[in-house]
């Protein structure tokens, strides 16, 4: 490989020759002559092939897509472990069912029958059944 150099011709056959700069174009280096070329490196002809690497394979998008919600499987639960007592009961709290709350399907049968009674339950019965039974 040899350093770039151009060589301009006037019209009036006055020639110059300057090296390329391409980052700042309208510095000029002149050349002396006779140009004497240097080697910068012996020529390549091929390109290296590129080597492997571990970050290749870490850093892929398909690794990264089952490895991390693995590492937040294992690694989480273990966080909260390290929590303190009350912060685990909320968690559990958090996590146990609403009794309380109207079943959708009963919703949707309602809204879509206009508004009919639902169908009682078995502890509603059970409890209808007490109260009879008691006086």
């Amino acid at each position: 490989m040899y350093e770039p150099v151009r060589v301009d011709i006037n019209s009036k056959g006055k020639f110059r020759a300057r090296r390329v700069n391409y980052i700042q174009t309208n510095f000029i280096q002149t050349l002396a002559y006779p140009l004497k070329f240097r080697t910068k490196g012996p020529f390549q002809y091929f390109q290296v092939r590129e080597t492997w690497r571990i970050t290749d394979f870490l850093l892929n998008p398909m690794v990264l897509m089952m490895v991390v919600p693995l590492l937040l499987i294992m690694v989480l639960p273990k966080l909260m472990n390290a929590a303190d007592p009350e912060t685990q009961r909320e968690m559990h709290q958090m996590q146990m069912p609403k009794y309380d709350m109207p079943e959708l399907s009963e919703m949707m049968t309602s809204f879509f029958t206009g508004g009919n009674k639902r169908p009682q339950t078995k502890t509603e019965t059970r409890d209808l059944r007490q109260r009879r039974q008691k006086p």
